[in-house]
């Protein structure tokens, strides 16, 4: 039974070619079988003898073909069919009719099939056997083997004027299958081309973004030291020699002090924006309850930093996903900080957080009462040292939503905001990677 299913089944090769061919072969030879089975039914049970062992011979051919087949002999087989083919259809649509009504009306079909099925070269040799198969019609017609209401007017002068139309049919096929072998090999080396142009932009955009971040790293690295003694000095002289010190002068020393910890905190900023995109991917399968802890543990970290507020936190149902757990905690850590940052203002100050379906995406959503902003600049709310408010209003850098979506781009997903100015505003996020068969891992 076994080996039965298995000759029931295409055989499989290494070569993607030999592959491609035998899924295309193997089903046509099948189904030609079980035309075979059935014709060759029919004609032993209605007494038409001559063409019940002109199936036969059919037959056998067809079982070589799959054989030959199977052993990734694919030439032969190739060939075979067509004129497998013409004698099933000839036979099985040969009905008294004559050989003229039945190579006029099947051979041609059967040509362009070979042609489009097997290859151009293939519509020829259907031809070749076309031809053949004619002349053997028109001999058993002449000598009263088979015989129609127009077998006296049937002789082999009528071979000649049905070989060139059955070749005129080839050479159009054959013509029209070079230019579609042409044009597909243009559109394949095209492709290919693009893909090189793609690949090698792609590969000069990474080493130019490594050697951006690299540049940042390097550059805030080196800026911390002069910072910390700028900081530190200004203080030393504040704290020390500021009874020596008129007022504006302390004035000054103030701001020295705020501008070099405000830079701090920006060197900071641009470094973890570097270290996001050096860091690498480590994503694993995370379940509803581990984002939920995950979720939990920020906003028990934020309440507890302001907790003289009055603040109503609504946590809904979050789904599992794929994505890197310390990357995605990064995300819900900026987008939190956002969210209570800008209801500062608001008594008391709403945030949500929860999810909802879009076609197949689950989308994560965090929503707030606060500040909102306008939605005309919503295309600048992403880059890096971008704001959207005043400083004297609401501290930050404009790095943390850069951040977020470095992350989530990194995660196949894509992030965005809808908001009103005054009313609040709301961010979605979704994550792709599990639909992708390749991930980024740590090098």
């Amino acid at each position: 039974m076994k080996n039965l299913t298995d000759w029931l089944l295409p055989p499989r090769f290494d070569d993607e070619g030999e592959d491609k061919r035998a899924s295309t072969l193997y089903p046509i030879l099948l189904v030609l079988v079980v035309i075979y089975i059935a014709l060759s039914i029919f004609t032993l049970f209605s007494d038409q003898t001559t063409q019940f062992y002109l199936l036969q011979a059919a037959g056998i051919t067809l079982i070589i073909s799959l054989r030959l087949i199977r052993q990734g002999k694919f030439k032969v087989p190739a060939y075979i069919i067509p004129s497998v083919f013409l004698l099933t259809v000839t036979i099985s649509a040969y009905n008294g009719q004559g050989i003229h009504d039945v190579i006029i009306l099947s051979f041609p079909m059967i040509i362009a099939l070979s042609g489009l099925l097997i290859g151009k070269d293939a519509a020829i040799y259907s031809a070749f056997g076309g031809v053949a198969c004619a002349a053997l019609l028109i001999w058993m017609e002449m000598n009263n083997i088979l015989v129609s209401e127009y077998q006296s007017f049937t002789d082999f002068s009528d071979l000649f004027l049905i070989s060139v139309f059955l070749f005129a049919t080839a050479i159009i096929v054959y013509s029209t299958m070079n230019i579609i072998s042409k044009n597909i090999q243009e559109l394949k080396q095209l492709n290919d081309d693009l893909e090189k142009r793609v690949a090698l932009r792609t590969a000069q955009l990474e080493s130019t973004n490594k050697d951006l971040e690299s540049f940042a790293y390097s550059v805030s690295h080196n800026l911390r030291a002069p910072l910390r003694s700028i900081s530190g000095y200004s203080q030393i002289l504040y704290q020390d020699f500021r009874e020596n010190i008129d007022e504006t002068g302390q004035r000054y020393l103030q701001n020295i002090y705020q501008s070099a910890k405000q830079m701090n905190t920006l060197i900071d900023e641009i470094l973890a924006l570097s270290r996001t995109g050096q860091q690498g991917l480590n994503p694993r399968h995370l379940g509803p309850q581990e984002i939920r802890e995950m979720v939990q543990g920020i906003l028990s970290g934020l309440v507890a930093i302001e907790e003289d507020r009055q603040i109503e936190i609504a946590l809904n149902e979050l789904p599992g996903c794929h994505a890197d757990p310390v990357l995605l905690k990064q995300v819900f850590v900026n987008l939190l900080s956002n969210a209570f940052k800008f209801t500062r203002k608001r008594s008391p100050a709403r945030i949500e957080i929860g999810s909802q379906v879009e076609g197949t995406a689950q989308v994560y959503y965090i929503c707030d009462n606060g500040a909102g902003f306008d939605m005309a600049y919503a295309d600048k709310l992403f880059g890096v040292f971008q704001r959207l408010h005043r400083e004297e209003e609401y501290e930050g850098t404009g790095v943390g939503l850069a951040i977020v979506q470095r992350i989530v781009t990194r995660h196949n997903g894509r992030v965005w905001a809808k908001a009103t100015p005054g009313q609040g505003a709301v961010f979605y996020f979704t994550l792709n990677l599990e639909n992708h068969s390749t991930h980024e891992t740590t090098s």
